[in-house]
């Protein structure tokens, strides 16, 4: 037999998921289908908290906010593919001067749209 407070807190929990327009049993099905891959890290600080939110998104079926972050994701990982190309990649000893090393590159391409952006990394083929 339930408690008083387990039943406050399972009323709680479908006033949540109501509210949210969540349906629990998609949501546990979304996440089995991509757990394999939501917990690997790309070891990229830069885009691994963006990955975390598209895959939260997903979950819970916040699909415009997934393809949202995904197009966020795809621009700052071509930025970064591009910065790390014009200042050429370093090494953990040739990282003393990162700031200065990157910020020829980032004023170039942090200011681009996404076009500007797909279109560069085309040319840099």
């Amino acid at each position: 037999m339930e408690s008083e407070s387990q039943k406050d807190s399972n009323n709680l929990t479908k006033d949540i998921l109501s509210f949210l327009h969540l349906d629990s049993e998609k949501s546990i099905e979304r996440f089995l289908k991509m757990k394999e891959i939501f917990f690997v890290r790309f070891h990229l600080p830069e885009i691994d908290f963006i990955r975390d939110e598209i895959g939260r998104c997903y979950i819970i079926g916040a699909d415009h906010a997934c393809i949202t972050l995904t197009n966020l994701l795809l621009e700052r990982y071509c930025k970064l593919i591009l910065i790390y190309m014009h200042s050429g990649f370093k090494t953990i000893q040739g990282l003393k001067n990162i700031e200065q090393d990157f910020k020829p590159a980032m004023k170039i391409y942090n200011s681009m749209t996404l076009g500007e952006t797909l279109l560069e990394c085309k040319n840099k083929e």
